[in-house]
This record gives C-alpha cells, structure tokens and sequence, in this order.
C-alpha cells in the first residue's frame, strides 16, 4: 500500500505528537484509589495519585434516559478519524462515540479488553496480529462489520494519514482477510504494543458508506454507541443514543459536548451543576475535586512538562554543552512552586517518580547552576554567544513558568529572547512545522500502557514527527528494542527504559520539568464510566443515578 502527501502528514504529526504544555499534578488527598498505577512520590502531599477513583456507594440498577454534558478539553471539528488526533484532549471522546474501537485499554487491570473484536492475539515475534471480530455486529446505516469493512476502513485511514501513520508506517507490512470475521495485521519487525494502535486511530472502524464519497463527502457512520445529532462549532455537539448498539442500546440518551475554555471555567461550570464532568490538567484544581470526593480518572503522562531542544546546525543548542547548562540550570521544583502553589510534580527523569517504569538509580542532570555557568563560560570561549530563543504559548502560567525559566537560564551567563505566542495555530506553525525555535515549552505524553508511541514519535532519528533536529542512532536503537519488549515483561521494560533514561540524560534532547496527570472527572450521580486509550472515554454502560 502506497502513502502520498507524507510531508504534509509529518507537519501534523509534529503538531499533534507534542501537545501544548500544561502542567498537571495535583494535591493528594490521602485517600486510596481503585487501580491506580506507580510507586507513589517522596511529596505526596503535592499531587494525586494515578489511578481510579470510583463513588463512595453502589449506584444500583443502571437507569434508562437523562442528558450527560461534558466539558470536553477542545472542540472537535471533524468526526472523520484521519482529521481527529485520536485522543480525550484532542477530539477522540467524539471518535469514541460514534466507533467504538477493536480494543479498549483497562487502566485497572493493564489488560486490553476486547471491543468490536471478539479476539486479537499476537504470533510468537509481535510480526502478525490476528483480529476476530464479533458476530453480528452491525453500522449504524444496518450493514455489517466484518473482515471487508475492516479492510476498507483500515486502507481509508492509511491512504489519508490519519494521525498514527508516523509510528505505523515504517514497519507497515498489510492487512489480509483470512475469513469473513478474520484480519491479520502483518507487519517487517517486531512490535509488542501494536494492539495499542487498535484502541485508536485506525481501530475507529468506519463504515464503507462513510468514506464512499472521499473525505470531502465524508459521513459519520460507525457501530458506536451513538449517533451524532448535532455540531454547532465553537458551542456543542450532541450524540444521540444507538439503539442497535451491539453491547445493548446505552443507558444515556443524549450525550452533549461543550467547550468552556480554562479549566476554572469548568470545574466552575461543574459546580453549578450546567455540566456534569470535564477534563482538567490543572494541579490546585485536580486537588479540590478529590477534596470533594469527585469521581474520575487521574493518570499519568511521563514527560509531560518539557523544554525542547532545537539541536539543529547552526543552532545554539546544536552544541551539547549547551544543552547540557540549560539542564543543569533548571530547577523544576522552583517552577512548580512560582507557577502551581507548590503543586504539582516537579522532576528531571523522564519517567516520574510516580510511573512504574521510573528507575530512582538512575543518573539525572540535578540542579547545579555550576556546573551549568561553567559549561556555558566553555561554550562562549569557543565560539558561542550566550543567546538563546525561548518559545511559548502566551497565558499567565505559561508566562509564570518563562518568567523562572528565564531567571534561572540568565542566572548561569545565558541571554534569553523571549517570544510568547497567542495563537495556538503561529505556535504549532512555528514549533512543530517550521521548527523555527531554540527553546520550545511543550509537552510529550509518553504513558505507562504504550510508552514506545511516543518515545518514537519525539526522538527517533525517522520519526516524520521528530522536531528536535537529532540524529542518535544509539537513542534509536533503545527506542526500537523497546517495541520490541512486552509490556507484560515489566522487569525487561523496566531495564530499558532505565538505559533510555540514562542516555536522554546524557545527551539532553530535551529537558524535562515535570509529568503531567490530568483528571477525567464526573459527578457523584454518573457511573459506569470507562476511561481507555489515551484517556478517551467509554459512555456506553453509563447512567445518571435519579
């Protein structure tokens, strides 16, 4: 199967793999949690703990009909899964809705649970995948998803590059049908997460009539549990219940989406009772909720408050002594303090303290302003002339975090530039499509589930999403022997990503400031609420208690 247009894709692949920063790490609250992942932190007292947070009382018989309003964390504009970047921050939840997936991540059990396939199971080496499907599942126009449905959809999502070509592509091999309820993904290398990407993107699984006349005439027709009603841009979108869904018609009738802007606006929203759930990063406002026993799901995103580093010639940080000062010369927690009250999860490694993949004995670039003054005085003796360019996104945390950054950047000899963008469309532009920046604050979600997607994505020397400008055959290949390690063997992931920590330390593509832990949450009064794949959820089983 042949792909086109592969540079526009890597534009939006850049722009989508890194999203915006935003810190995410609240206070904890000392209670325990249903599932939760990670070895906890040495300050507890400063965020909540990854995991789920079930209501304090069984909800009884699931009750039929009632309205659920969700602030959703940005707007969905297209229900087509190639225009959708396939995650609970950026549209999925709508993709969800309307597809449902072949697989569905459990953050409880670390298992990937069966949806729209009745199986999927790996040969020996994680080269071929087979896919049963369910019987009997149909579209919502009546026609059947089987094996040919699954082709067409599958080939649609490859031919117009939807979001995860990136990661996919380079070790595509095809798809084949063996029987009418049987595909075998088949790809040139080993890969032990590929079932990932069948909770996502390319597990959205259309029907033919969806794409029948190519993206332009594109309708949303899936086997979803609901059907969309309505879009008003920039105010709602409303779903409509299925009741030919094949898990059994859902509870909920109609769901709605609205877009409320900061994450104050809608936990204020929520408190009023005009929504009855959203999705929040914000540390102080994630403690509050717990405070108030809110339900939710809080997890963990590894890396997820950094500075990248353009390393490109003829750029400043091209030279890894000065990299390696900007490193040095950054404490996190001071950031977290000026910027979050103190909350949140400050740190160098490049998985949390709270990640299960996080190794403590492993060597990071610690505080030492130093150290860093002293490999800047080197730098500027052979050549280098102390500036430095610093990208972001303009809101007053955004600005509070440059603000210390800079401080401490000026503190050991180095002269920053600062440039705040108001648009999140100059910065994508600039950041990730340009790559016209020095220092860019931005975010990379590496999860516990599937942690090679994005290590791929950000520092792999071939990744079309790469914006680093590197080229480190030694990162690729711990990269790549990570694709190639089961999750399920923790103690061969565990070691490594502990020699992946060590060689990012060592050769500072980008400088991590903390992790983020953003939180799904919902009223008391909604249950059966499934958080999967990149956090995107499952409303099909849910109710409103009356």
């Amino acid at each position: 199967m042949a792909f086109s247009r592969m540079t526009r894709y890597a534009a939006i692949a850049a722009a989508a793999a890194l999203a915006l920063a935003g810190c995410a790490r609240a206070g904890d609250d000392g209670e325990g949690t249903d599932g939760a992942g990670g070895n906890g932190s040495e300050n507890t007292e400063t965020y909540i703990a990854p995991g789920t947070y079930k209501q304090d009382e069984d909800g009884g018989e699931p009750v039929k009909g009632g309205t659920l309003t969700y602030a959703e964390y940005a707007e969905t504009r297209s229900l087509d899964p190639t225009k959708t970047i396939p995650t609970a921050s950026s549209g999925g939840n709508s993709l969800y809705a309307v597809y449902d997936v072949l697989v569905r991540y459990n953050h409880e059990t670390g298992e990937y649970d069966p949806r729209l396939a009745e199986s999927v199971e790996p040969n020996d080496d994680f080269t071929e995948w087979t896919v049963k499907l369910r019987p009997d599942v149909k579209f919502s126009d009546g026609t059947d998803l089987n094996a040919d449905a699954v082709l067409g959809s599958v080939g649609y999502y490859l031919q117009n590059q939807g979001y995860d070509l990136g990661v996919i592509y380079p070790l595509w091999e095809g798809i084949e049908k063996t029987d009418d309820l049987t595909v075998v993904f088949k790809l040139k290398d080993s890969w032990a997460t590929f079932n990932d990407m069948l909770g996502r993107g390319m597990g959205f699984i259309m029907a033919p009539a969806a794409y029948a006349g190519g993206p332009d005439a594109f309708e949303p027709i899936g086997a979803g549990a609901f059907t969309l009603d309505n879009y008003a841009p920039g105010e709602s979108m409303t779903f409509r219940a299925n009741p030919n869904y094949w898990d059994g018609e859902p509870n909920i009738e109609t769901l709605r989406w609205v877009w409320l802007g900061s994450d104050e606006t809608k936990v204020e929203s929520f408190n009023s009772g005009s929504v009855q759930g959203g999705y929040i990063r914000k540390p102080g406002l994630i403690k509050d909720l717990r405070a108030d026993g809110v339900p939710g799901q809080v997890t963990l995103q590894n890396n997820g408050n950094l500075l990248m580093l353009n390393a490109a010639d003829g750029r400043p940080l091209a030279n890894e002594k000065v990299r390696r000062a900007i490193a040095l010369a950054i404490d996190p927690s001071i950031i977290y303090d000026r910027a979050h009250d103190g909350n949140g999860m400050p740190g160098n490694h490049l998985f949390a303290t709270a990640s299960k993949w996080h190794n403590a004995d492993a060597e990071v670039n610690a505080y030492d302003p130093e150290a860093a003054t002293a490999l800047v005085e080197e730098a500027k003796a052979e050549g280098f002339d102390g500036k430095i360019g610093y990208f972001g996104l303009e809101d007053p945390t955004a600005r509070e975090e440059a603000m210390v950054i800079m401080a401490q950047l000026e503190a050991v000899g180095l002269e920053i530039e600062m440039e705040m963008s108001r648009s999140v469309a100059d910065f994508t532009s600039k950041l990730f499509i340009e790559k016209n920046y020095d220092l860019g604050k931005a975010a990379v979600q590496v999860t516990e589930n599937d942690p090679y997607q994005n290590l791929y994505s950000v520092y792999h020397s071939q990744s079309a999403a790469n914006v680093l400008s590197n080229n480190d055959p030694e990162m690729d290949a711990l990269i790549e022997e990570l694709r190639a390690t089961p999750m399920s063997d923790e103690e061969a992931v565990k070691d490594v990503t502990k020699r992946i920590e060590e060689h990012y330390q060592q050769t500072v593509p980008s400088v991590t400031l903390g992790g983020n832990a953003p939180m799904m949450f919902w009223s008391k009064d909604v249950y059966g609420v499934v958080v999967g794949n990149e956090d995107m959820i499952d409303f099909s089983k849910a109710w409103i208690k009356q």
